[in-house]
């Protein structure tokens, strides 16, 4: 396996890897020696991790900061399980939220393949309060994890089930936040309106989450998950000012596309 970040690695590796051999079903070896079944390797995230063993670094790397005894981690957008799987032995107990039928078959399948009894998989779209239901964009397969509620790869929508994290959080009291991670596709704020009452609390967990302008454009004005969370008392950093102890956000990125830290 060649470093993490090598220049012109991912370049190599599309080289290598023909398309026919990465439109296959396939089992991938992490790093931490979890293994993640996968539609197939045309799908970026799944690619990332067959070449690197770890998805985002970085984002691993923050993650790992709040796992400990009694800790639990939110994963809204588990995908096939690129944080969850791996951490799960790290954290007490992970909730692995995924809205995608297509993709929920292999995160299930993930967790099984692993013997993990920490990981509760929530099979719907972490949203706003007083929904029930929300469309459902299906990407092709070689998208398999963009699934969306904005219309999108000329697809009819489907319905599925949709939850708010203060919900979620209310059926189980005994649950002690210790750090979100979001990544929905441009409908960010709608997850984080509605965890208001768990994010407004003097011990709000740590939160990670994707900022994408034009994925957020097709359901916002871009900025607005930032927005919500500086209501809410937070500050923000992109990952990489974070990791080197630069200054949080002045006001909200509205182009471009980051990870961003949101800290109490």
């Amino acid at each position: 396996m060649l470093p993490v970040g090598m220049h012109g690695k991912m370049r190599l590796a599309n080289l290598i890897y023909s398309q026919d051999y990465r439109a296959r079903e396939c089992t991938i070896r992490l790093s931490n020696g979890s293994f993640l079944q996968s539609p197939n390797l045309l799908e970026p995230v799944a690619f990332n991790l067959f070449i690197d063993g770890v998805y985002e670094p970085l984002t691993m790397r923050f993650l790992t900061l709040f796992a400990g005894s009694n800790s639990t981690f939110i994963d809204v957008g588990a995908n096939i399980g690129a944080f969850s799987i791996p951490l799960a032995r790290r954290f007490s107990r992970v909730l692995a939220i995924e809205a995608s039928p297509r993709v929920l078959v292999y995160l299930r399948r993930n967790v099984s393949l692993n013997k993990l009894d920490n990981v509760s998989v929530v099979p719907c779209a972490a949203s706003k309060p007083g929904v029930d239901s929300v469309p459902l964009y299906i990407p092709p397969d070689k998208s398999f994890g963009m699934a969306s509620s904005a219309p999108q790869f000329h697809a009819e929508p489907i319905s599925v089930p949709a939850i708010s994290i203060d919900s979620l959080i209310n059926e189980s009291p005994e649950i002690k936040v210790s750090v979100i991670k979001v990544d929905t596709e441009g409908f960010e704020a709608d997850v984080f309106l509605g965890a208001k009452n768990l994010l407004c609390r003097p011990d709000a967990p740590p939160i990670i989450f994707e900022f994408c302008d034009w994925a957020e454009s097709r359901c916002f004005s871009p900025g607005a998950a930032q927005r919500a969370l500086l209501s809410f008392g937070y500050r923000l950093w992109t990952i990489e000012e974070y990791f080197s102890n630069g200054s949080s956000l002045r006001s909200p990125l509205v182009s471009g596309s980051y990870s961003l830290v949101a800290m109490k």
